[in-house]
């Protein structure tokens, strides 16, 4: 197969931006990708990215409750046919990134609507709020804050996803308004140790940290 100089060279400049972004996903960089790789097609007008919820505890170790409701919210909403939402591993790269051009970014996860969010726990109660922004202008188009107790450990999650279905899909079939309010489980205590377990799971597979989540785990099928 014959390669032209030209086309050797875009496949060049094409591959030296992707290293760009993988390195430092800021809205340089992302602008910087969308301008060589030229305009994309116009993204799916249902198509979403639920980017992770930052944690605002002084705790660092609550940051297992906002990546938790996080990948809840996504998964929730992809019980919704109608929505074509980015999973965990597309954003992932954002997480603990500063969004200051959701043009940019949407324009880099191919998608029409983003969710940012953060989350600040409490020993009683969680208080989470978010946005849901238009990608093509930057606008908001929603937002809201959603308080609940530790009692209830699926209220957020519901609420957020119930939310922003609504928005992006329009009216809810009953089937698809039950689909996003599930609740597998009314154990708080279990819930919570799922989480924690999941997220020391992951951090330790990604990160070869130390600690492990066996204990966590242990305690939830004592429960």
């Amino acid at each position: 197969m014959n390669i032209s100089l030209p086309f050797a060279r875009k496949a060049l400049s094409s591959l030296l931006a992707a290293i760009i972004i993988v390195s430092a996903p800021g809205p340089f960089a992302l602008e910087a990708f969308a301008q060589t790789m030229g305009r994309a097609a116009t993204p799916a007008a249902n198509s979403i990215a639920v980017l992770y919820f930052d944690n605002l505890s002084r705790d660092t170790t609550d940051t297992y409750l906002a990546d938790g409701l996080t990948e809840e919210v996504i998964v929730r909403l992809q019980h919704v046919p109608r929505l074509d939402v980015k999973t965990r591993y597309d954003v992932r790269r954002f997480r603990g990134t500063s969004i200051t051009d959701a043009r940019a970014t949407g324009r880099a996860l191919g998608v029409a609507y983003l969710v940012t969010g953060s989350v600040r726990p409490s020993p009683s109660r969680m208080r989470v709020s978010y946005e849901l922004v238009r990608t093509s202008d930057g606008r908001t188009i929603a937002s809201d804050i959603v308080d609940t107790t530790a009692a209830d450990p699926w209220a957020i999650s519901n609420a957020v996803a119930l939310a922003i279905a609504r928005q992006v899909a329009g009216r809810l079939a009953p089937e698809e308004q039950a689909a996003l309010v599930r609740s597998p489980s009314r154990d708080a205590q279990a819930v919570d140790l799922y989480r924690r377990g999941k997220f020391l799971v992951e951090r330790a597979i990604i990160c070869c940290l130390s600690d492990t989540p066996t204990p966590h785990f242990d305690r939830l099928m004592s429960l």
